[in-house]
């Protein structure tokens, strides 16, 4: 039977590469993809190139793509069972008359098995269309979700056939946090690395505790001396002046973010809590902890159910707690060390990648190797 995955971008949109690629790129599965490479690696934050860009290497080349790929599909496939799974949608927004006449032909046939899978509110942000979302809810043989409130999101009718899955990092698989950790201690003497790593579009949220990072670092080195640092991964940047404070502003790279997270000391995840972050799936919490980081969140969500509150981080309600926080694990190597390895045993245990290759393996008919 053929299988065939769609998804925005392999290599560079998160959910696309950490929930479905990272487990099939070496695997005999069929991949289509809506934004090509150049629409990455020419996006920039000018507002004016950034809508060019759109037009001509996202929304028009990504349709004609998904057009003619459901086309391939339904041909080759006229006298035979396939399988398709949709990582998160197959028109992002805009569907159009022909896409909605093949995307029904794809999905209805009997000959389809379909699954869906999901890691943000896609519902509610309009990303899916509810033409699609209806289409897929009722054709789909599995829903796979991030998390709860993503399964509350859906029709009552079809909530027996959705599974959960955590989003998770596959390059934790193999990470010695002791071998880490003998290397951050002794930074821990005179620099406390903060690290943050996320896109453009969550930037706004680490804004909010920029300023009570600055006078916990003013804090700490009245105190011992210690430097903190905030070392930032992303498509974009943050430009403060802070008086204390260390702002390392770093491009985003995969290796990268890997680095800093290998040689950070404590992961940060501050959010806001509305309908969107609620569809969130703590993912830069789970890859912290992965690593070992001891993390520091903001109180709401699935957040939650990665951190454990004075276990493996710890849950920030307000201003006062970011800044409480952060000094307890600046000042005190004991605790630090001790999260550290509660958090890498909440991984294991939690958020391990293979439970989650392993499910998807299962669903596609991928045999080990």
């Amino acid at each position: 039977m053929n299988s065939y995955i769609f998804l925005r971008n392999k290599e560079y949109r998160p959910s696309s590469y950490y929930r479905t690629s990272q487990y099939i790129l070496d695997k005999k599965v069929k991949i289509l993809e809506y934004e090509p490479n150049t629409f990455y690696k020419l996006k920039k934050t000018n507002t004016v190139i950034d809508k060019i860009n759109n037009i001509f290497f996202q929304l028009v080349p990504g349709y004609t793509r998904r057009i003619i790929g459901i086309c391939n599909i339904l041909l080759k496939n006229r006298n035979r069972n396939y399988k398709v799974y949709i990582q998160r949608t197959v028109f992002p927004k805009v569907i159009g008359p022909i896409g909605k006449i093949l995307l029904k032909r794809m999905l209805s046939s009997e000959s389809s098995e379909i699954y869906w899978d999901f890691d943000d509110n896609i519902i509610e942000s309009g990303e899916v269309s509810k033409y699609e979302a209806d289409l897929l809810e009722y054709n789909s043989k599995t829903i796979i979700v991030g998390n709860d409130y993503l399964k509350s999101t859906l029709n009552q009718e079809c909530q027996h056939k959705v599974k959960l899955m955590p989003t998770t990092d596959k390059s934790m698989q193999d990470i010695d946090v002791d071998k880490l950790n003998l290397d951050r201690i002794q930074n821990y003497k005179n620099k406390v690395e903060l690290v943050w790593v996320g896109t453009n579009s969550n930037l706004v949220f680490l804004k909010t505790i920029v300023p009570c990072l600055d006078t916990v670092a003013k804090q700490i080195h009245s105190e011992c001396g210690k430097i903190l640092q905030l070392n930032i991964i992303s498509n974009a940047s943050i430009q403060y002046d802070c008086k204390f404070l260390k702002i390392n502003n770093v491009k985003w790279e995969r290796d990268l973010a890997l680095k800093y997270m290998n040689e950070g000391h404590i992961g940060l995840m501050p959010l806001k809590e509305d309908f969107y972050t609620l569809g969130k799936c703590g993912f830069k919490a789970v890859q912290n902890i992965g690593v070992g980081l001891p993390t520091i969140v903001s109180d709401v969500g699935f957040n939650k159910q990665v951190i454990s509150h004075g276990h493996n981080g710890f849950l920030a309600k307000n201003t006062e707690g970011w800044i409480y926080y952060i000094k307890k694990l600046s000042l005190d190597e004991n605790l630090w060390h001790e999260m550290s390895i509660n958090a890498r045993k909440t991984w294991e245990e939690k958020f391990n990648s293979k439970i989650s290759e392993k499910q998807i393996h299962e669903l596609l008919d991928i045999k080990e190797e």
